[in-house]
């Protein structure tokens, strides 16, 4: 991984496409994809759709994929809670550029769609 990734504190959701919404607390973030910890866990390689929202109320929602899975059973990073890697793909130029605007910020992510 070569994009800079950056511990945040926010709630976001997701839904495995053309499921049911679900929600879920990301961990960390980079233009890449994130860490979204959750009680529901998705299998690798999973589709999702993935909607949260950066200072000063950017909103981000795009598709990702399930890229690694931390199960409470098995768990792969032990610096983090039960979750999931997400990989993005699909975001728009303007939402990538919010991001990268945002990870090169010193601003604090506390916000919820």
């Amino acid at each position: 991984r070569s994009e800079r990734r950056r511990p945040v504190e926010a709630h976001g959701r997701f839904a495995k496409t053309g499921g049911k919404w679900r929600a879920g607390d990301i961990h960390n973030l980079s233009t890449g994809g994130l860490f979204l910890a959750a009680s529901h866990l998705f299998p690798v390689d999973t589709p999702l759709m993935l909607e949260f929202c950066l200072p000063p109320g950017d909103s981000v929602s795009c598709q990702g994929r399930v890229a690694w899975v931390n199960h409470p059973e098995w768990i792969k990073n032990p610096g983090y809670p039960a979750g999931m890697g997400v990989q993005f793909l699909d975001l728009e130029a303007a939402q990538r550029q919010a991001l990268t605007a945002f990870l090169g910020s010193g601003e604090e992510i506390a916000v919820s769609p």
